[in-house]
């Protein structure tokens, strides 16, 4: 919630951005999939850039993999894009999952 909401209202607080990025990584095991969507979205709009917090989170992601419905997936690969995030292991990963999920 939180999250959706200061990337759509374009707020650029960095302080902000450190608090979500703290409380999201204390709470990413109990993350659901459609969760993890929402906020990789949310981060992709902000465009916030704290390497440590990706690397936790797309370690998430590519845990989930395999329960993640096209919204989430989406939102991964744009947060990747839009945050210039290089992981071609998970790159290779979503598209092998899509390859799965579509027959």
């Amino acid at each position: 919630g939180c999250v959706q909401k200061a990337a759509a209202l374009r707020k650029h607080d960095l302080k902000l951005w450190k608090s979500y990025s703290e409380r999201v990584v204390e709470l990413k095991e109990e993350l659901q999939p459609e969760q993890l969507g929402y906020i990789l979205w949310g981060y992709g709009k902000s465009s916030y850039i704290n390497e440590a917090f990706y690397t936790e989170i797309m370690g998430t992601a590519k845990a989930q993999l395999p329960l993640l419905q096209s919204h989430a997936l989406m939102s991964l690969m744009w947060c990747m894009k839009r945050v210039k995030w290089r992981d071609r292991d998970l790159l290779k990963a979503v598209g092998q999952h899509v390859l799965e999920v579509s027959d």
